[in-house]
């Protein structure tokens, strides 16, 4: 079913568990996410490695791979 509702944090406890946890980190990834379709998405990614520029990722399979480097 196709919408635009969020569909992770929708749900306030799961938003305080994890606030002591992303206030406390060293690095924070920004995603985000202009386009979805067929069970897609596309978009862009900011993170420490890239500095001030966005990167655009064209698939899920691409950020992935784009998050991995991140990570290593």
């Amino acid at each position: 079913m196709a919408t635009t509702e969020p569909r992770f944090l929708q749900k306030e406890e799961v938003a305080e568990k994890l606030f002591p946890h992303v206030t406390a980190a060293k690095e924070v990834i920004l995603v985000h996410v202009l386009f979805r379709q067929n069970s897609s998405m596309q978009g862009r990614l900011r993170c420490s490695y890239t500095g001030t520029h966005y990167i655009a990722f064209r698939s899920a399979l691409e950020l992935m791979r784009m998050l991995e480097e991140a990570n290593t």
